[in-house]
């Protein structure tokens, strides 16, 4: 009975080992995981703070687009309107005015 028990023991501390060695591989496996997402989290902020600055920029530049049209519409409207007022008017497209009563 003791040699019985003696491989018993000997099984189950073969056992126990090849347990141990699981467990550290897993915890490994684990802790690499970790790293690896850890990595993937920050290479994720990263781009969206990026995305984030692009997005601001091209808002800043459609508005700054808005206000140069608005402008350039305005400057257009202006500038006809002196044309219109300095064209010399021609003898033929003079205005009488009417009689007064």
């Amino acid at each position: 009975m003791p040699g019985e028990m003696m491989e018993r023991l000997a099984v189950l501390e073969t056992a126990v080992v090849e347990c141990a060695g699981w467990v550290e591989a897993v915890t490994d496996n684990r802790k690499k995981m970790e790293d690896k997402l850890t990595e993937m989290q920050l290479k994720l902020d990263m781009s969206a703070s990026i995305s984030n600055k692009m997005v601001d920029e091209i808002a800043s530049i459609t508005s700054n687009d808005r206000n140069t049209n608005t402008m350039n519409h305005i400057v257009r409207n202006v500038v006809r309107e002196e044309m219109n007022i300095m064209k010399p008017v021609s003898s033929d497209q003079q205005v009488i005015p009417p009689p007064s009563s």
